[in-house]
């Protein structure tokens, strides 16, 4: 399941991804960020995990597609979670994005926010 979390006026995109991601949910996402890239440039963006289970191999196989077609369209990328395979999916994403992504713990909910944001 996932909500937007941020609004179509923001500079950023934000989702928060909870329980299990469904390939439905994954198009989804994917669509409303092939639009803002269209309508935007490259984005800043946030995904924070919710007590998210790690997703079917489909759904992170449709990820790593999306990541790798889109590798040049993310100016910052910011994931918020508590769990060692979200580190690991953040550390992926880094080396396959053109841009700079980090990890926050959980905790550093305020310091990812402020981080995306600017």
């Amino acid at each position: 399941m996932y909500q937007r979390l941020s609004a179509q006026t923001d500079p950023y995109v934000a989702f928060r991804i909870s329980d299990t991601l469904t390939a439905e949910e994954f198009a989804q996402i994917a669509d409303t960020l092939e639009t803002e890239i269209g309508s935007q440039g490259k984005l800043k963006m946030l995904v924070e995990f919710d007590h998210m289970k790690f997703p079917p191999p489909g759904v992170m196989w449709e990820d790593l597609k999306f990541v790798y077609r889109h590798a040049s369209d993310f100016e910052r990328f910011a994931v918020l979670g508590d769990k060692k395979w979200e580190k690991w999916w953040a550390d992926i994403a880094n080396k396959m994005f053109d841009t700079e992504c980090r990890f926050f713990d959980a905790e550093e909910r305020d310091q990812a926010w402020e981080w995306i944001k600017h």
